[in-house]
C-alpha cells in the first residue's frame, strides 16, 4: 500500500532531519514504555522495569499474616543474596516472634547488586509501596546491610512520596558517604580482570553517584538508626569520620555500648546480639531506636546457646564472605561509572557524571 510505505519515508525524514535534537521514537519503543511501572506524580525517580519484574523479586517466608507491628523489608549488600544475608540470622528466624510480632520479607536484587545502584534501587522503591499496601501498619520497616543502604536512602530521595510509608529505617554497616576501600580494590580488579563492577565504583568515595545522593539525601529522610562496627574489614573509615554516620540519624557504634572488646566485621554485624537488640527496639517504636534502654546482656551473644545455635552463624558467615568476594571478582566488569539517570540531573542533584 502506498501511504503506509509514504508514512515510513516520512518518518524516517523527519527523524533524519532532527537526529541533531534527539533519536526518533519509534513504536516499539513506545510499547516498551507502556509496560514500565508507573512512578507516583512528582517523584523524580522513575522506573524502567515492568512492575512484575520488581514483585518477583520480593520473598516473604511466612507469608503476609497481618502481624500487629506490620512488614518488615530485608535488603542485601555488595555481592550477596537475600537468602545468603539474611535466611540464617536473626532477622528471619527470631524477628517474626520478637516484640508485637512482624511479617519479614527480604529482597533479591538482581546481579548480587553488582550493578549500577540506581537501577538496583528501583527494586526498593517498588516493595516499599507495595509492601506498605499490605502492612498492618500501612508502614514498612526496613533492615539493610552494607549497600543495601544506599539503596533505601537513593530510593527515599528520588521516590519522596514513599517516606511516609516508612515507619523505621534500621542500617547496619551503611556506607553513607561510601568506602576508602573502593579505589584501590577498583585498581586491583581493572588490573587483573579489565575492569571493575559498577556499584563498586559508586561505592567508592568521590563517585559522582555519592555526590548526587549527598546534595539532598545526605541525611535521614525517615526515622532512621545506623549501626556500625569499628572492626569493620569492608566499610571505611569507621573511626573518624566514620562512613556509617548520617546526620539527623541515631547513630549507634556497636564497641560503645558493648565494649572494645565486641569483635564484630562487616559480614558478622547482620548476626551480631546487640545491633538486631537494637534494630527490634526501633522496629517496634517505629521511629529511631533508643540504644540506651537496650539492655547490655544482648551483648553477650557468644555465651548463649540458643541464638548460637538458631543463627548458625559460622558457617554462614564464611559462606557469604567466600561468595561475596567471588561475586565482586567474577562479575561483569566496566571501566567507568555508570552515568547518572537523567532524573537525577533534571531535578539539580548533579551537574557532572549525567547521562
Amino acid at each position: 500500500m502506498l501511504f503506509p510505505r509514504f508514512a515510513v519515508i516520512a518518518a524516517t525524514a523527519i527523524g533524519f532531519a532532527g537526529s541533531a535534537k534527539a533519536a526518533p521514537v519509534t513504536a516499539a519503543s513506545l510499547a516498551v514504555r507502556a509496560t514500565l511501572c508507573a512512578s507516583p506524580s512528582g517523584d523524580a525517580g522513575t522506573y524502567s522495569q515492568p512492575c512484575d519484574t520488581y514483585a518477583q523479586t520480593i520473598n516473604c517466608p511466612n507469608g503476609i499474616r497481618n502481624a500487629t507491628a506490620g512488614v518488615v523489608l530485608l535488603v542485601h549488600g555488595t555481592g550477596s543474596t537475600g537468602p545468603e544475608t539474611w535466611d540464617n540470622g536473626p532477622y528471619i528466624q527470631l524477628l517474626p516472634n520478637a516484640g508485637p510480632g512482624f511479617d519479614v520479607c527480604k529482597i533479591t536484587l538482581p546481579g548480587r547488586s553488582l550493578g549500577d545502584v540506581q537501577t538496583t534501587s528501583e527494586y526498593v522503591a517498588f516493595a516499599i509501596q507495595q509492601l506498605a499496601a499490605q502492612s498492618q501498619t500501612g508502614k514498612v520497616g526496613i533492615v539493610s546491610h552494607s549497600q543495601g543502604g544506599l539503596n533505601v536512602q537513593w530510593a527515599l530521595d528520588f521516590w519522596p512520596s514513599y517516606r511516609p510509608l516508612v515507619s523505621a529505617f534500621v542500617a547496619l554497616a551503611g556506607d553513607f558517604h561510601g568506602t576508602g576501600e573502593g579505589p584501590p580494590a577498583c585498581l586491583v580488579l581493572d588490573a587483573t580482570t579489565g575492569g571493575c563492577d559498577p556499584s563498586v565504583i559508586q561505592q567508592s568515595v568521590g563517585s559522582n553517584f555519592l555526590n548526587a545522593l549527598n546534595s539532598r539525601g545526605g541525611v535521614a529522610l525517615v526515622p532512621t538508626t545506623s549501626i556500625y562496627t569499628i572492626f569493620d574489614d569492608v566499610i571505611q573509615p569507621e573511626l573518624i569520620p566514620a562512613t556509617s554516620l548520617l546526620s539527623g540519624a541515631t547513630n549507634v557504634r556497636l564497641q560503645d555500648y558493648c565494649g572494645p572488646g565486641y569483635l564484630v566485621d562487616h559480614f558478622v554485624i547482620p548476626f551480631a546480639s546487640f545491633a538486631y537488640a537494637v534494630a527490634v527496639d526501633a522496629l517496634t517504636r517505629q521511629s529511631t531506636a533508643q540504644p540506651d534502654s537496650v539492655p547490655k546482656t544482648s551483648c553477650a551473644w557468644l555465651l548463649d546457646d540458643v541464638l548460637l545455635n538458631n543463627f548458625q552463624r559460622g558457617p554462614t558467615i564464611l559462606r557469604e564472605a567466600v561468595t561475596d568476594a567471588s561475586a565482586v571478582i567474577t562479575g561483569p566488569k566496566v571501566l567507568e561509572e555508570p552515568p547518572l539517570k537523567p532524573y537525577v540531573c533534571a531535578r539539580g542533584d548533579a551537574t557532572t557524571g549525567c547521562a
